[in-house]
């Protein structure tokens, strides 16, 4: 969108939401990286709030030097970060799962293995918005096949037994999975396209947010 947005000849202003979106990714990535890095157990809260800020920042400024502040492209940069930090992550045995922010624990999530609600939340989502800018701006049979294969990817790393064993990613992806390729190989970006696509992902992102601003419900002692 800001891309197209030709009436915004500031570009500075472009850039400071760039930034700030590319700050949001980062942010999600560094929540990651510090679990083992123990926070809680050295240096404490500021270091902790220190250390994913700063992370935050650099991803975001390095995703915009890499791409020498190309919008479209440096949130492109920006998503690959989140997918390839969780596919990763996953096949080399989920430890940054661990006690981190949105990861689980045996008393929050009560997961030991795998991959977690909220990491199924973000790399689902990015993995999907990756594919679609990744064949938008690439629109060959090439561009289509690598944007297909990353969600084919995607899903099998989440749903493996053997490395995300999320029974759910298995199932719940295949209700796009038929429609992908098409949407995909789509050369135009329409407002109709854009709205449905907003609505379907309006209902997780708003109870994500409800959740973290209203913190978890605490049950009744017995």
């Amino acid at each position: 969108m800001l891309d197209r947005w030709k009436r915004v000849r500031a570009r500075w202003a472009i850039g400071l939401l760039v930034f700030a979106a590319l700050f949001l990714l980062g942010f999600l990535d560094a929540t990651y990286l510090a679990g083992p890095l123990h926070f809680g157990r050295h240096g404490g809260l500021f270091a902790q709030w220190s250390f994913v800020i700063g992370v935050g920042a650099l991803i975001a400024a390095v995703c915009m030097v890499a791409t020498r502040r190309r919008p479209v492209l440096a949130v492109l940069a920006g998503l690959g970060t989140v997918v390839a930090l969780h596919l990763v992550d996953l096949v080399t045995g989920a430890h940054l799962e661990w006690n981190t922010v949105f990861g689980y624990s045996p008393t929050i999530g009560i997961r030991f293995v795998g991959e977690g609600n909220m990491t199924f939340a973000q790399l689902s989502a990015a993995a999907v918005l990756f594919a679609g800018i990744l064949a938008w701006q690439l629109p060959t049979k090439r561009g289509v096949r690598i944007a297909v294969a990353l969600l084919a990817v995607t899903v099998i790393v989440m749903g493996a037994p053997f490395w995300g064993n999320d029974f759910g990613a298995r199932c719940r992806p295949r209700r796009g999975s038929r429609s992908s390729p098409g949407c995909c190989s789509a050369h135009e970006l329409r407002w109709r396209r854009s709205g449905c696509s907003s609505g379907c992902w309006s209902p997780p992102v708003w109870s994500w947010a409800r959740s973290i601003c209203c913190g978890p419900r605490t049950s009744a002692p017995t």
